[in-house]
């Protein structure tokens, strides 16, 4: 019987392994909660492999949290002036 798993490239496995990791780590949280700290992560490991400043995440996460339809002018909450 063949493996389900047998025939799929070995890169696209460790996608799928670290996407369960990161989910394993953040189920016990809300969504808007575990979209901060999965975007916390990723910029703590961008700044430690270079590809990001120190300064904080903000742009993207107020973007991931508007409730905008894509195409659509808005702002998000915070940015009024």
């Amino acid at each position: 019987m063949m493996n389900e798993h047998e025939h799929v490239p070995r890169a696209l496995q460790e996608v799928w392994t670290w996407k369960d990791e990161i989910y394993r780590g953040v189920q016990h949280l809300g969504r808007r909660e575990a979209l901060h700290e999965i975007m916390n992560q990723a910029h703590e490991a961008a700044v430690k492999f270079g590809f990001a400043s120190v300064a904080s995440p903000v742009a993207p996460q107020c973007v991931a949290e508007s409730h905008a339809t894509y195409g659509e002018t808005s702002t998000v909450a915070g940015d009024e002036q």
